[in-house]
């Protein structure tokens, strides 16, 4: 059995509102936390914040070595995670400035 037929019903969905709320325009809500509403990303920065590996060793090696043809060292991607960590905090301090819980391309400066 297809699925036309079967009880589906061919109808189009009108271009504007119809009924008795269609005259009436709907108020747009936005909904902004407070700065204290939300904890403070400095006030959770020191809480236990997991200290894994925060990029790719092996796409990082591959990546040296095509540059200059060098080896890297086992420490190079915790310094580097370190500096990540660093720059998404900094990330999140602006984003939660701006009101937005969404961190952004542009939170990176």
């Amino acid at each position: 059995m297809r699925h036309k037929d079967s009880w589906a019903e061919d109808r189009i969905a009108p271009l504007q509102a119809e009924g008795p709320e269609a005259s009436t325009p709907v108020e747009r809500k936005v909904f902004r936390s407070s700065p204290n509403a939300t904890p403070s990303v400095q006030a959770s920065v020191h809480k236990n914040l997991p200290k894994d590996t925060l990029v790719v060793v092996s796409k990082l090696k591959h990546f040296i070595k095509e540059l200059c043809g060098y080896n890297t060292s086992a420490d190079v991607s915790d310094h580097l995670s370190e500096h990540i960590r660093k720059l998404c905090i900094d990330a999140s301090k602006r984003a939660q400035e701006d009101g937005r819980k969404t961190i952004m391309a542009r939170d990176f400066q």
